[in-house]
């Protein structure tokens, strides 16, 4: 009968070892025959806590083992026996088996071999975190997307709420700090820190690099293993993958800013055609009866036999009629109607031939004109007229400027490198906000009151400059005065 037990526990896949009450070994299966020390022989009369129970301290292996055994019903543990070539996790079930007195008579454990399922369980917690992982940087990447999409906040704005959303996809992500940087402007979190545990990778717009972005890990982990921080592969590959979403959301970016800006400047043009059409039609309308007033105006001032007041009111006609004929010139030529004589111009020549018939505005106006000449005479091409009348309309602009009197600043320069004449208006006027700068070559747009200025004056300037292939640029602030700036192409530089 003995025999017959004998086999069926060797039959059984698991280890099943016979113990007294203070665990010490007196049978056991077959079932780790080949691996020593654990075999049959090896554990008859040791210790099972001793043998199964290593990972305790010596002094609580006893006192463990009994706590174990002595509770009232089935008990389960997990213990680790590692082979050399294997390791081998058993989940350990006991039975007591008690006298007449209900005394442990004797004690029966079976330890199952469940390193498969445990096996298949951590592959499955790792696939679990792994789940885990990649929905944190799907949701990553889908903030990145809404929040750049968003039109309620600027694009710095956006930037700064995607330094927030980012860490958020990583394993530990209070102490990931992260920095982006786009065309040399950079947008950091607080706190961050660039040190040896950053990842960084470029952002490209239009497979152009156009700056990166890094993220770093900050401090040190405060958990029970105390490890330092490392970035995993999946990590790293993310920050590639941030910054390519990065890449794809700047180029829609400026796609959008662009097809705006596009947009705008079809209107604009549309717009200007239409004036365009518009001025050309009301200046040829008004040139011939104007031609007339101012012929027979004339024709009668020359009448010797006039009075003295019918004199002055045929003086104010021919002025008045000079001034709308110089209004229609402006219309004319903001339609283009006037083609450019283009000649070679001595730009010093230019100002002082140009300033003769405005220093006594000036004066009247207690202004004062400094000239600053170069040296070399710039010599430039371009139309006199032309020329004459941007002069003449910036000159004016700076004079309504300083209606309590001022110093107005005219001068010419050469770069002879650049091969670039320069002629520069400055004044000592109110000056101009960004808003009204942004404004200031569009038609009919003006800041002075009605009947004080019809708003042509600067975008003829600009319409005349570009024709010359030339570059105006303008600096004012508030109370600090305007500077208008011309960049012309040098014919050539006289000796």
């Amino acid at each position: 009968m003995m025999n017959y037990c004998n086999m069926i526990m060797d039959m059984i896949h698991a280890i099943i070892i016979t113990m007294d009450a203070s665990g010490r070994i007196v049978a056991t299966n077959s079932f780790l025959k080949d691996i020593p020390g654990y075999a049959p022989d090896d554990l008859v009369n040791r210790l099972w806590y001793d043998i199964f129970l290593k990972e305790l301290p010596n002094e609580n292996l006893e006192i463990f083992f009994q706590q174990l055994i002595l509770k009232k019903q089935t008990h389960s543990y997990f213990s680790e026996i590692v082979d050399h070539t294997q390791t081998i996790c058993l989940e350990w079930n006991f039975s007591l088996v008690r006298d007449q007195q209900d005394e442990i008579e004797r004690i029966i454990a079976v330890g199952s071999d469940v390193s498969e399922y445990i096996q298949h369980e951590n592959q499955l917690m790792s696939k679990h975190r792994k789940l885990i992982e990649r929905n944190k940087e799907l949701r990553c990447m889908f903030d990145m997307s809404h929040i750049m999409e968003s039109r309620e906040f600027s694009f710095d704005e956006k930037i700064a709420s995607i330094l927030k959303t980012i860490p958020l996809a990583f394993q530990y992500p209070n102490y990931i700090r992260v920095c982006i940087v786009i065309n040399e402007k950079i947008f950091a979190a607080e706190g961050y820190k660039k040190n040896s545990l950053c990842i960084e990778s470029d952002i490209h717009i239009y497979n152009i690099i156009c700056g990166f972005i890094s993220v770093c890990y900050i401090g040190t982990r405060t958990d029970e293993t105390n490890n330092p921080f490392v970035f995993s592969n999946e990590e790293q590959q993310l920050v590639i993958s941030i910054a390519r979403q990065l890449s794809l959301l700047l180029e829609k970016h400026e796609a959008q800013y662009r097809r705006l800006e596009l947009e705008k400047q079809l209107r604009h043009a549309d717009r200007l055609a239409k004036i365009g059409q518009f001025a050309a039609g009301f200046a040829h309308e008004l040139n011939e009866p104007l031609a007339n007033i101012l012929g027979y105006a004339q024709l009668a001032s020359k009448n010797r036999n006039l009075s003295e007041r019918l004199q002055k009111d045929l003086e104010h006609i021919i002025k008045s009629s000079l001034h709308a004929r110089e209004i229609i010139k402006k219309l004319m030529l903001f339609s283009r109607q006037m083609p450019p004589r283009r000649l070679k111009l001595d730009l010093n020549q230019l100002v002082t031939e140009g300033l003769y018939f405005i220093e006594s505005i000036c004066a009247k106006k207690n202004i004062k004109i400094v000239r600053s000449f170069s040296q070399n005479s710039p010599l430039i091409k371009a139309d006199p007229a032309q020329m004459n009348q941007v002069l003449v309309n910036l000159v004016v602009n700076a004079v309504h400027s300083m209606s309590t009197g001022g110093k107005l600043t005219i001068s010419t320069s050469f770069s002879k490198d650049l091969k670039i004449a320069y002629l520069t208006v400055k004044d000592t006027g109110e000056g101009m906000t960004d808003a009204v700068m942004k404004q200031i070559f569009m038609p009919f747009f003006t800041t002075k009151d009605v009947n004080e200025g019809t708003g042509l004056g600067l975008s003829v300037v600009h319409g005349i400059i570009k024709a010359h292939d030339a570059e105006i640029s303008v600096k004012s602030k508030p109370g600090k005065g305007t500077t208008f700036k011309i960049s012309f192409p040098s014919f050539e530089e006289s000796s």
